[in-house]
């Protein structure tokens, strides 16, 4: 697949990600600016896209930071604990296409940023239940992100190793 397609169908995931979070921001009345952000940024990213302004991994580093946006947005609302897996997963094997495992570091990242302020938030409103059932949860969601983030890394890795092209950091 050439770089093009697979920067569109980046792109295209991003747009759903970003459509699904605008419609979680009006049916959970959610702060009514950001969806504003949201389109807006959506449309920046196709124009650069479209008119390929901007170097090829310029371009995806302001793809991974739209990305990280919602993600961020998703994850700071007390009612996302269990969204934030499915939307890490979908952003981690997102990327694997630009073959960049500086932005798998950055999604793991973002991913314990968010973890940490559920589980404060779960502690804030006296709900952080540390039963057996719980505990199972949780494990099993963190497990999955990093069986997401391991997965997605080695295939990154054996695409560079079978190109012989070296990685890009940044």
């Amino acid at each position: 697949m050439g770089e093009n397609r697979k920067e569109r169908l980046l792109i295209f995931i991003e747009s759903f990600a970003g459509i699904s979070c605008v419609l979680q921001t009006y049916f959970g009345n959610w702060e009514f600016w950001v969806p504003i952000v949201i389109i807006i940024g959506g449309i920046g990213l196709w124009y650069i896209h479209l008119t390929q302004t901007l170097e090829y991994n310029t371009r995806n580093n302001l793809y991974f930071v739209y990305t990280a946006f919602l993600l961020l947005y998703l994850g700071v609302h007390d009612t996302s604990l269990y969204d934030i897996v499915p939307a890490m997963g979908l952003c981690m094997v997102s990327f694997t296409l630009v073959n960049r495992i500086v932005i798998l570091n950055l999604a793991l990242i973002e991913y314990v940023v968010i973890m940490v302020i559920q589980l404060w938030f779960l502690k804030q409103a006296g709900e952080l239940n540390m039963d057996a059932f719980s505990v199972m949860k949780l494990v099993f969601h963190i497990g999955t992100v990093l069986v997401m983030y391991a997965f997605c890394r080695v295939t990154v890795k054996n695409k560079i190793s079978e190109s012989g092209v070296q990685p890009v950091l940044w």
